[in-house]
């Protein structure tokens, strides 16, 4: 889906041009990112399947996580306990809200 943007070159301004320009940048982040999640997700729902193949509870899932983090499987093993808390919040939440839906 393009977006155009049309204006005529004899009245054009210089704040219209940057306005135009700015309002390509948010289309582009909001397609990436957008993109981004969609793939996000995918993967999510990928481990939850196999989780769940295992025969893996929500919480088992969730603590194998934290002994990939804790052991430098996944992520920065020289990040912080906060970091690792964060991004580890991050997983409880998607797991949660995805875990029924596979």
């Amino acid at each position: 889906m393009g977006r155009l943007f049309k204006h005529s070159l004899a009245t054009l301004t210089t704040e219209d041009f940057q306005a135009a320009i700015a309002r390509l940048g948010v289309l582009h982040q909001q397609g990436l990112e957008d993109s981004f999640s969609k793939l996000a997700e995918t993967q999510i729902r990928q481990i939850i399947g196999a989780a769940k193949m295992q025969g893996q509870s929500l919480e088992a899932t969730l603590q194998s996580l934290e002994r990939f983090y804790e052991e430098g499987m996944m992520g920065d093993i020289d990040s912080g306990s906060a970091a690792r808390s964060q991004i580890l919040a991050a997983w409880r939440n998607q797991l949660e809200r995805l875990w029924d839906q596979e």
